[in-house]
């Protein structure tokens, strides 16, 4: 189950970048990932992963948020993009040139929310 890494590397990045911008008075209240139609991953077992990852890390609270990226390929001779589909992926259904993924395998931190923490 490779989503506990993927969970694993997405606190990670989460908090380095937090501490790389010297945040420290706001609460991560959200996290947004972008994740590729054919990234292979369980959003399921992700977010499950992610609720463990995060025991006893500033984001122990925080929610998971998903959005989608369609699968697209490209004509590398018309450069005509087309939604991916087995029948596609190979060959361009327009001149039968080669085709080549240009998206749909993303993972990627695409915002973090935050909230202020009031200081006593």
């Amino acid at each position: 189950m490779h989503e506990v890494s993927l969970a694993r590397a997405v606190v990670n990045t989460v908090l380095d970048a937090l501490k790389d911008r010297g945040i420290k008075e706001q609460r991560v209240t959200s996290i947004t990932l972008r994740i590729g139609d054919l990234a292979q991953v369980d959003l399921e077992s992700l977010e499950f992963a992610f609720s463990f990852a995060t025991l006893e890390t500033e984001l122990e609270s925080c929610m998971l948020i998903f959005t989608t990226k369609d699968a697209v390929v490209m004509c590398t001779t018309c450069k005509q993009q087309s939604p991916y589909s087995m029948e596609h992926f190979y060959r361009c259904e327009l001149c039968g040139g080669a085709c080549e993924l240009v998206s749909g395998k993303e993972f990627d931190v695409v915002s973090i929310e935050l909230e202020s923490v009031g200081v006593h």
